[in-house]
């Protein structure tokens, strides 16, 4: 049976790269999808998803004033800094960290953590490819900046010295515990969740504790993997939200632990809930490996996730979010995805930034938007939907000049998707000119918004 774990299961193909080829000459019919956006030249007052595309693992943090994301690339380690929730990760990141001569390749689930006054990444990496050899590696940061500049750690070393990847820092009653995705031997590719004290922010304990182990159909009925662990805690209470399933599957969803008892390096004291608390839903497929934050005002929380890009897509990912609440026991209830093309109101505290276009003209060769601007560097998202069947690419200009072309993601039903580029514009009337004819795809575009970037 395939594993999650396989070599290459999180090489660049795996965690969202675009799979497929364009299908040049291939009519394309991207009609009017989902809710009505604001009108022309409006300032929009909701947001849909994806956050990001081409992207796995998301691990956000909100740290004065502004939210910092990291995610999967493959071959770095890179961060990402927006002001505000909705524009995270749709300009390009900073590269804060690459292998260089280490040999170090397969770089999954970076997460940042702040830990006396420096910033920590922790991740998984093996050794030239060889999936059986990852482990669990940390930077630190030379200051208080989560942007850094870092210096490598090396290894994060667990005595056991098994495989492990997705690593993860709980806090509790002022105790700091890393909790990880692990193998009891190399011939057991279970994947069980491992937790054990930090002793520092790099050195573990001298034995770690098997935390929970897949035995639900839910998180077997693929591959048995528990896997993606992330801390929650609310109102005094702790859990742990975990991946479940095989991730290249639209059986992956999310587990919930809660702690129940007073020592967490001890399994008896977790309870697990027995089905799934996040899970395929209203046209979303795969939906795993969360981070939780809150809105700019400290008011809501939300949780930003990876899903399929499209159903069965396999490692082709996108980054997702939405609000979620509350039970009145304590809780957290994640209820379903949203669906694509759902608008969702901007999170509390977060002011409208992007202004809504609808085109201008729209004919045989091409559709054309007309945008007033200030000279400078803007976001932009185009509102799409490809019913082709396969991911396909068109070429576009802005003002004449011809730009890197978008490429355009299966979708299905009316909901669509979005490509997210970042764009230059000059001063007054910007004419943004997406080609139909020749050898692109034919697009019809719903909207485009655009942002400050």
């Amino acid at each position: 049976m395939p594993t999650k774990c396989r070599p290459g299961k999180r090489n660049n193909s795996r965690r969202g790269a675009l799979v497929g080829t364009a299908m040049g000459g291939l009519v394309l019919t991207l009609a009017a999808l989902g809710a009505s956006p604001p009108a022309t030249g409006q300032l929009a007052t909701t947001f849909q998803n994806p956050l990001a595309v081409n992207g796995a693992d998301p691990y956000v943090v909100h740290h004065q004033g502004y939210y910092y994301l990291t995610m999967t690339t493959g071959d770095n380690v890179t961060v990402w800094r927006s002001r505000w929730l909705t524009e995270l990760g749709s300009g390009p990141g900073r590269v804060v960290w690459s292998p260089g001569t280490s040999h170090l390749a397969d770089i999954w689930s970076p997460e940042l953590h702040q830990i006396a006054g420096h910033w920590y990444i922790y991740f998984a990496a093996d050794r030239a490819g060889n999936n059986a050899t990852h482990r669990i590696y940390a930077l630190k940061s030379a200051g208080g900046n989560p942007l850094g500049p870092y210096r490598f750690q090396g290894m994060v070393h667990d005595r056991a010295n098994q495989w492990a990847i997705d690593p993860t820092v709980l806090t509790y009653r002022g105790r700091r515990y890393l909790v990880w995705s692990g193998w009891l031997s190399p011939a057991n590719h279970v994947q069980h969740l491992v937790i054990d004290r930090l002793l520092s922010p790099t050195r573990l304990a001298p034995k770690a504790s098997v935390l929970t182990t897949p035995t639900y159909p839910w998180e077997t009925s693929v591959a048995p993997i528990n896997e993606g662990p992330v801390a929650l805690s609310h109102g005094g209470r702790l859990f742990i939200v975990f991946s479940a399933n095989a991730s290249w599957t639209d059986h992956y969803c999310l587990g919930l632990l809660t702690l129940v008892g007073t020592n967490p390096l001890n399994a008896q004291a977790w309870k697990k809930t027995p089905h799934p608390v996040f899970q395929s839903a209203n046209g979303i497929y795969g939906p795993g490996h969360a981070s939780f934050t809150t809105s700019e005002n400290g008011r809501q929380w939300w949780i930003v996730y990876h899903a399929a890009a499209y159903r069965r897509s396999g490692w082709t990912r996108v980054i997702r979010a939405q609000p979620f609440s509350w039970s009145s026991r304590g809780i957290p209830k994640f209820n379903a995805p949203v669906a694509a093309g759902a608008a969702l109101t901007l999170p509390a505290g977060e002011p409208p930034t992007r202004t809504t276009y609808g085109p201008s003209a729209v004919g045989a060769a091409d559709v054309v938007f007309r945008v007033p601007a200030r000279a400078g560097t803007y976001l932009l998202w185009v509102r799409y939907r490809n019913t082709s069947g396969g991911t396909t690419s068109q070429s576009w200009l802005i003002n004449g000049a011809y730009q890197p072309a978008l490429t355009y993601l299966p979708t299905s039903g009316p909901g669509g998707s979005l490509a997210i580029t970042q764009v230059t514009l000059r001063s007054g009337v910007n004419h943004l000119r997406f080609l139909q004819a020749g050898a692109d795809v034919s697009a019809r575009i719903a909207w485009i918004q655009l942002a400050p970037g």
